[in-house]
């Protein structure tokens, strides 16, 4: 349907809310039909028709109940809809038209004012029997990893240098120990089902089983059945299911993207969060839960919150334990370590000679943005030994053509060093840098004597100079044997 067409219709109606509903049917795949305050059908589009079985000129004029006598004003979402004001979201209906046809679908139904006053209903129109296809494909392919309970990373495959990067790793370890949900946060790219998988394997249920949803991937009608599973005959077609919360009985359930989560479904996980029970999708037996549940979100929740589209009390529930994974930008003595760790293990299934990267691609490497976090990075690398001949090193002109337009982009808008204005992790650095150059100053330039007046190893203390770029010629050695 064209948006002239809807256009046309709405001319026609004469509704207030005229930009709203347009914005509302622009790219619509589902049944539409619009329905006057006399129930009768004034629009009925091609979708419907393909799920209805009928032949549009032969429905558009007629009355609403005519086409459909198994509607009555009990189970008409339109009816309640026209007769009320109130909007119905995602309402199961299931009818007959006048061809005898059985129809099983999921409406959304929402008045139309003019003046104030409702002169019309709109009704968008799920298929269900679509639905019910990918609800039995994804049961399929969950069940497999049910049964298994397998998880492919620990802690150990986390590799960081970074001191801030491994202040997140103790937290996953310590959080791994415990049994309350945990929050992770992070950008794309950054690892979180990684971290996900790591606490699950540290944990004292990493010998059951361990089962990841996508929430941004799913249908929200498709969703709710995938989560809590569905009992016989709750719909057309629908059989005994086990959800997710049963599959991951004793184990964890990762919620990926859980900020994609709408509102409705964010009130029934809390309440198998509280309750600690649930009911499949139209079943009466309450359902016991024993289910770690680990989140993560790509989004900062708090403001999602703040603009109300996710639910505070659920926030709490979710976040006992939050753990922030920094970005790759932020672990710059990060980037050269994975680059060369992706050149080693990409090595084995790809045909290459390489063996390092040029210091002009590492540099390169340094200065991006890697807005893909650690994901961007290994594409990179992988895209790059994908480009070499008989070449050992990966230089410039293996880097993909955005990296060096960055580059150039970013040298000409750059200010000076000396010019421009520092961020906290420069200003953190400089700091780190003073306090060690001053203990060392004041304890005759001993190692050891300076890094216990810091209440740090004398490990700690040499890892920091190296990462802080102080050497001897920063200080005069006393004790030589102390280096």
């Amino acid at each position: 349907m064209s948006n002239s067409k809807v256009k046309e219709i709405l001319k026609d109606l004469d509704i207030d809310n005229k930009n709203g509903v347009i914005d509302l049917l622009e790219d619509l795949n589902e049944g539409i039909l619009i329905v006057d305050k006399a129930y009768n059908i004034i629009f009925y589009n091609d979708h419907l028709a393909n799920i209805e079985f009928l032949d549009s000129e032969n429905v558009i004029g007629k009355n609403l109940f005519e086409v459909f006598p198994d509607k009555s004003a009990i189970n008409s979402t339109i009816y309640q809809c026209i007769n009320t004001g109130t909007k119905v979201v995602d309402k199961l209906e299931e009818y007959f038209t006048y061809k005898g046809k059985q129809v099983s679908v999921i409406n959304t139904t929402i008045p139309l004012y003019k003046d104030g006053e409702i002169i019309a209903a709109l009704d968008l129109s799920k298929d269900l029997n679509h639905y019910n296809k990918l609800l039995k494909a994804n049961f399929g392919s969950q069940s497999k990893l049910s049964t298994s309970g397998k998880t492919h990373y620990s802690f150990h495959d986390i590799i960081s240098n970074d001191s801030e990067m491994k202040r997140t790793i103790e937290r996953g370890l310590k959080a791994a120990r415990q049994t309350s949900s945990v929050l992770i946060v992070g950008e794309t790219g950054t690892g979180k089902e990684l971290f996900a998988q790591s606490i699950h394997n540290e944990s004292l249920r990493n010998h059951k089983p361990f089962i990841a949803i996508n929430c941004a991937a799913i249908p929200e009608t498709l969703m709710e059945s995938i989560l809590f599973g569905t009992a016989k005959g709750s719909f057309t077609g629908a059989v005994e299911k086990r959800g997710l919360f049963e599959q991951a009985n004793h184990g964890t359930l990762l919620l990926d993207e859980i900020n994609s989560l709408s509102i409705g479904l964010q009130a029934k996980l809390l309440r198998v969060l509280q309750e600690g029970t649930f009911r499949r999708i139209g079943g009466e037996k309450e359902i016991a839960s024993d289910v770690r549940i680990i989140a993560t979100s790509n989004s900062d929740l708090m403001d999602m919150v703040k603009d109300k589209t996710f639910r505070l009390d659920l926030y709490y529930r979710l976040s006992v334990i939050t753990i922030e994974i920094p970005p790759l930008r932020d672990r710059k003595s990060d980037i050269k370590l994975l680059a060369n760790h992706f050149l080693e293990i990409l090595s084995e299934h790809i045909e290459t000679k390489a063996v390092a990267f040029t210091d002009q691609v590492l540099n390169l490497y340094q200065g991006a943005k890697w807005k893909g976090n650690v994901r961007e990075l290994r594409n990179v690398v992988e895209s790059s030994m994908c480009l070499l001949d008989d070449e050992t090193f990966i230089s410039i002109e293996h880097t993909p053509r955005y990296l060096r337009e960055e580059a150039v982009t970013r040298s000409h808008e750059e200010p000076t060093k000396s010019s421009r204005k520092k961020s906290l992790n420069d200003l953190m650095f400089d700091y780190e840098k003073s306090v060690i150059l001053e203990a060392l100053k004041n304890h005759g330039n001993n190692i050891t004597k300076a890094a216990e007046s810091l209440d740090i190893s004398r490990q700690s203390m040499q890892y920091r100079m190296k990462r802080l770029g102080i050497s001897k010629s920063d200080f005069v050695l006393i004790h030589k044997d102390d280096m």
